[in-house]
């Protein structure tokens, strides 16, 4: 099947006798082939939609202080430290709004640290001393040493044989039949490979 192609370079825009891009929103590769033999190394705005950028979910905007932040605008270390605190905050609150002393404290903190950011300034340097921060939030200084001992390991395969205990497991082995041993000529539950007379040789 033969299709065809039509570019016009005055506005950019293309359109192909295949309608790829009216049924699925994606260029084909017959206008991709146009691109190339016109050197286009670009492809176009207009066909850029926002439902194939990965910015595209990111759109909400922040409120902070009265100025409105982008979260495209920040990196992605400073999205991931923006969300934690968030959450973080949003918890805390959540776990103390029931109790109004609590609920006091925690407004406490929070502007305490935030007349100290103001002090020192946004763009200042803020105080290095992590234990500081750790008995101020936490009411305690941070242990001196940690010992942290790796979890027990458990079984997930499924359920396991119950442990039997030492009388049941005789009465079952008096139920086996005896069988003759080569080696030591006597009737027992053992063999020639699993002999005790192999052990004393």
């Amino acid at each position: 099947m033969i299709s065809t192609v039509r570019y016009c370079q005055r506005n950019g825009t293309t359109h192909c006798s295949c309608k790829n891009y009216e049924r699925i929103g994606l260029l084909c590769n017959h206008i991709f082939v146009v691109f190339k033999n016109l050197k286009i190394e670009k492809i176009p705005d207009l066909y850029v939609t926002n439902r194939w950028c990965k910015f595209h979910l990111l759109k909400p905007m922040f409120n902070v202080g009265g100025s409105e932040m982008d979260n495209v605008s920040f990196t992605d270390q400073n999205k991931t430290l923006v969300s934690r605190l968030m959450s973080n905050i949003h918890f805390c609150i959540a776990l103390v709004e029931h109790n109004p002393d609590l609920l006091l404290a925690f407004s406490n903190t929070i502007n305490q640290h935030k007349e100290a950011t103001l002090i020192r300034g946004i763009t200042g340097k803020l105080s290095s001393d992590t234990s500081s921060v750790f008995k101020n939030f936490c009411g305690t200084s941070a242990p001196s040493e940690l010992c942290v001992l790796p979890p027990a390991q458990v079984c997930t395969k499924g359920s396991s044989k119950r442990i039997k205990a030492g009388k049941e497991v005789s009465i079952e082995e008096s139920k086996k039949t005896k069988r003759l041993c080569r080696t030591c000529k006597e009737y027992g539950f053992h063999d020639s490979r699993n002999c005790p007379m192999n052990h004393e040789k």
